[in-house]
C-alpha cells in the first residue's frame, strides 16, 4: 500500500536538512530564510526511503502521460543524487511501478570540470519517440539541467518531464522546454544580498552548522542577532 505524499515527506525531512524559517548564509555570500539539502537521503541507511520516494515521484510523473504513444521510457539522472535516484529504478517491483524504464547516468567528467559524460551508450535507448524523464533531488538554479539536456537532444530525443523531490526554482516547463515539472514539494525561499537582508534587519540568529554560517560568524562576531544551530 502506497503512502500519502505528506507522510513520505515527513520521513524525508526527518533524515535530511529542510528548513524554511531560519536565517542562513549561503556559499554565494547571500542570505536567506531557508535551506534545502536532500543529500542524506542517498546514505546507505536511507536507501529504502529513497527507493520509495523515487517510485512515488515516477508514478506522479507518468500518471497524466499517454505512455503508449512512446517507443520506450528512459530515466536519466546526473551525478550525484540524480544518479542515486535513477539507480533505484531497476530495483522497483511491478507493484511499486508498473512500467519498464531504461536508465542512464550522467556522470561527472573526470577530465573536464563541470561537464558530464554518459555511463553507458545512450544511442541504444534514446530515439525521437522516447519518453525521457530527467530526475534529480532538487531543482535550484537549473544549471545542471541546462548543461545535460543537450546530451539528450544530441540523439534526437526530447526531455518530456523533469521530476525532483524539491523545487526551489522559479522556472516554468516552458522555460526548460519540457512538458511538465513534477516535484513532491515546492519552495519560495527568500534570498538577499547581505546589505539588504531582512533577517539581519530583524536580528534573527544566523545558523552556523549549515551553509556558510560559521565562516560568516568568524567575520561578524558582534552581530546583534547572535548565532544558533539546527542539527
Amino acid at each position: 500500500m502506497t503512502r500519502t505524499e505528506e507522510n513520505l515527506l515527513t520521513d524525508i525531512h526527518n533524515v535530511t536538512d529542510v528548513y524554511t524559517d531560519k536565517h542562513f548564509v549561503y556559499t554565494s555570500g547571500k542570505h536567506g530564510d531557508g535551506y534545502v539539502n536532500y543529500r542524506n537521503l542517498g546514505a546507505a541507511e536511507n536507501v529504502l526511503l529513497l527507493r520509495e520516494t523515487v517510485a512515488h515521484l515516477l508514478r506522479r510523473t507518468l500518471e497524466p502521460v499517454n505512455v503508449r504513444q512512446y517507443r520506450n521510457i528512459v530515466a536519466v539522472g546526473p551525478e550525484t543524487m540524480g544518479a542515486k535516484m535513477v539507480r533505484q529504478i531497476p530495483l522497483l517491483t511491478e507493484a511499486e511501478l508498473s512500467y519498464n524504464i531504461d536508465t542512464r547516468i550522467l556522470k561527472k567528467d573526470p577530465d573536464r570540470t563541470g561537464e558530464f559524460v554518459w555511463d553507458a551508450d545512450p544511442e541504444r535507448v534514446l530515439h525521437e519517440d522516447t519518453l525521457v524523464l530527467w530526475l534529480d533531488d532538487l531543482l535550484n538554479q537549473t544549471s545542471t539541467f541546462r548543461k545535460t539536456a543537450p546530451m539528450v537532444y544530441f540523439y534526437g530525443a526530447q526531455i518530456h518531464s523533469v521530476a525532483t523531490i524539491g523545487d526551489r526554482s522559479s522556472v516554468s516547463p516552458h522555460d526548460l522546454a519540457v512538458r511538465q515539472i513534477v516535484c513532491c514539494e515546492k519552495f519560495r525561499l527568500a534570498v538577499y544580498d547581505q546589505g539588504d537582508c531582512l533577517e539581519c534587519r530583524n536580528a534573527q540568529p544566523v545558523v552556523t552548522d549549515l551553509g556558510h554560517g560559521n565562516q560568516w560568524r568568524q567575520l561578524n562576531q558582534s552581530y546583534v542577532g547572535g548565532f544558533t544551530t539546527v542539527r
